[in-house]
């Protein structure tokens, strides 16, 4: 019987040490692999930096990208616009070799928690008002780090502090240049955003009249239109003979704007406002259902 039980405690103490040991050797992988992971970038250039944070389509939207510039400084372009803003503003600055070390430096530190839960898609994160910090190395491999709480804390952690310090590398410094995007009108049908290119005929005073809310209505087939406050002034503009489909134009007679659903004859007094800079069927057949009140919104220098 004694026999018996000092085989079962000498099982019992080998189990454990079986147990302990695998422990041990699943710890030390774990340390060696994270280590790695955490290294893996340590002897890549890092080539270029690229954060955006964006609302829907309509709201605000603010980037940062930092890139290599050969063997001389880097370059750090911002752009951005608030809710509803008449303009987006890109601006360049120089940054210094220390000052991109320094992002590498912190980068090192997050790089593991990278991919640790598969982020939304481009579209999702937008709408959810969400952000996302990519790398990008001379050997073409790069990884993300996203602003969402629910994929990884110390992810969202890294995220804050890289991007806090991105964003405070512009202060201080004199830009480079600073750009500002060309004249347009957006509106928003059924969720999609549509964007008419203004021709450069059309005032800034007669642009801002075309922002706003107005009441569309249908006339004819092809026509879907709205009254601004007051007349537009005509003296800048071009008689509208294109035609086309997706065409923005102004009937002076009535003190209409026009938005051009299908083909269309030139007529006296039609001036062309702008047009669609994307004209697919899909753009066109929703175009076609407008019956109602729409906000437009001025995108101007």
């Amino acid at each position: 019987m004694s026999t018996t039980v000092s085989k079962e405690k000498t099982m019992k103490k080998k189990l454990i040490k079986i147990i302990l040991i695998i422990l041990i050797l699943a710890l030390v992988g774990g340390g060696i692999y994270m280590f790695r992971l955490g290294n893996k970038y340590k002897n890549s250039t890092l080539d270029s930096v690229r954060y955006s944070f964006g609302g829907d389509m309509m709201g605000s939207y603010q980037s940062v990208s930092l890139s290599r510039d050969g063997d001389g400084p880097a370059i750090l372009v911002t752009e951005g616009k608030e809710h509803h803003a008449a303009r987006m503003v890109t601006t360049t600055y120089e940054v210094s070799a220390d000052e991109l070390d320094k992002i590498k430096e912190l980068m090192l530190q997050y790089d593991q928690y990278a991919g640790s839960k598969r982020p939304r898609s481009p579209i999702q994160a937008m709408d959810a008002g969400s952000g996302s910090l990519s790398f990008y190395f001379d050997d073409g491999s790069s990884f993300t780090l996203n602003s969402e709480q629910e994929l990884n804390s110390k992810q969202s952690e890294g995220f804050r502090t890289i991007t806090d310090y991105l964003f405070g590398l512009s202060k201080g410094k004199t830009p480079v240049s600073q750009e500002i995007e060309e004249r347009e009108l957006r509106m928003m049908v059924d969720g999609y955003t549509e964007i008419f290119n203004i021709r450069d005929g059309v005032t800034e005073e007669d642009l801002e009249l075309l922002g706003g809310s107005h009441e569309v209505t249908s006339y004819g087939d092809y026509e879907k239109i709205f009254y601004p406050e007051r007349k537009l002034d005509v003296s800048g503009l071009k008689e509208a003979v294109s035609g086309e489909a997706g065409t923005l134009a102004y009937f002076e007679p009535w003190g209409n704007v026009v938005i051009f659903t299908g083909p269309f004859e030139p007529s006296p007094g039609l001036y062309e406002l702008g047009s669609l800079n994307y004209v697919y069927p899909s753009t066109i057949e929703l175009l076609k259902g407008m019956e109602g009140t729409y906000d437009f919104y001025v995108y101007s220098e």
